[in-house]
């Protein structure tokens, strides 16, 4: 818009320059003017609801506060003594615990450790096969390896060679 202006002057005339801050204060301060009513409205009865909620809240924890007062029991004895009364709580308590456990009966105890026993016999079982298997096709495979040599050479290649691999 400046440069449109400046076409049409004089050679020898300047354009005025006007302070846009002096327009820009006039119209927010119209703008404020239009919406002001609406806006103390809002903000004063949120400003009242906010305030009565606030006044029934400490009103409620006052009269909580009151009442934990009065219900509150009074220590009786000294400290050892209600300690003592604690720990004897906290053992009937334990037995009462102790009452609600279904304990199983003494047939069932003795079937469920024979399938324990017998569980862990059968993977004993299966891990030394599995351990012999692999120990003679070591044996036979070092053994085609090295031409000939007899079972001990071979043990003893082996395990050179596991001590080796581990960096025994």
């Amino acid at each position: 818009m400046h440069g449109v202006q400046t076409e049409k002057l004089q050679h020898n005339e300047k354009q005025k320059e006007h302070s846009r801050q002096v327009g820009d204060e006039q119209v927010l301060q119209i703008l404020q003017e239009a919406h002001s009513p609406q806006r103390n409205k809002v903000s004063l009865g949120g400003k009242k609801m906010a305030d009565e909620k606030k006044n029934e809240v400490v009103k409620k924890t006052a009269e909580t506060a009151k009442r934990d007062k009065k219900n509150k029991p009074k220590k009786e004895g000294n400290v050892f003594s209600r300690a003592w009364k604690r720990i004897k709580k906290f053992f009937k308590d334990e037995k009462g615990e102790c009452k609600k456990v279904v304990w199983p009966s003494a047939a069932t105890v003795v079937k469920s450790s024979l399938v324990v026993l017998a569980v862990v016999a059968l993977t004993t079982v299966v891990i030394f096969a599995f351990d012999r298997g692999l120990s003679a096709l070591l044996q036979l495979l070092v053994g085609l390896a090295n031409g000939g040599e007899t079972a001990e050479e071979a043990a003893a290649a082996t395990s050179g060679m596991i001590s080796a691999f581990f960096g025994f």
